[in-house]
Order: structure tokens, then C-alpha cells, then sequence
């Protein structure tokens, strides 16, 4: 995952994309590894692929905060305004209980 953040880094966006797929082939997934890759999609102007990707980390790790705020963009981008806020909430909470336990 390492290398897919340093392609990414180098806007190597189909390169990072497939270093994560790749990964996710040799490897168990991940959230990390499914956010990532839905980051690329987000940023390669692809929502609905990024969206199922994120949801997809967010059911790995239901507590990924960046999982959870990309989302949250992607939904209020499609009208989507009760999801986009749900999903903030609950990346408030989680970031104040993260808060409140020294970060973990």
C-alpha cells in the first residue's frame, strides 16, 4: 500500500489503482486498501465506483473517518443531502471518541 500512496502522490493514478488491486489480490482486504482505491476513483471523476468503494472500507472498518467524510462528499454531490449528513454525524462522533482516547 506503501507504493500505491507514492504513485498516488505522483499522480500515477492508474498505476496507484492497480498496485491496489494487485494488493488486494496477494492480500486480505483491507479498509485502507478499498478507501485508497476509492480515492483514486474519486479522483479520476468516477463517484459511483468511489462510493462503492468506500462503502466497502466502511464495512471492513466502520470507524475509518476518511472513509466515512469522502463519502459523505460523494453523496452530497448526487443530492443526496440526509445521507451526506448522517454520515458526517457519525464521523463527528467517531472523531470525538477517537479524541477522548488519545487517538485510538
Amino acid at each position: 500500500m506503501d507504493r500505491a500512496r507514492e504513485l498516488a502522490d505522483q499522480g500515477k493514478l492508474v498505476e496507484a489503482l492497480r498496485c491496489c488491486e494487485d494488493n488486494l489480490h496477494s492480500e486480505a482486504p483491507s479498509a485502507e486498501a478499498l478507501y485508497l482505491i476509492g480515492l483514486l476513483h474519486d479522483a479520476a471523476g468516477r463517484g459511483r465506483e468511489a462510493a462503492d468503494h468506500y462503502r466497502k472500507a466502511l464495512y471492513l472498518d466502520p470507524k475509518h473517518l476518511e472513509a466515512l467524510a469522502h463519502l459523505a462528499v460523494v453523496l452530497r454531490k448526487e443530492g443526496d443531502e440526509h445521507g451526506a449528513k448522517r454520515l458526517l454525524d457519525r464521523a463527528n462522533r467517531q472523531s470525538r471518541r477517537e479524541a477522548r482516547n488519545g487517538g485510538r
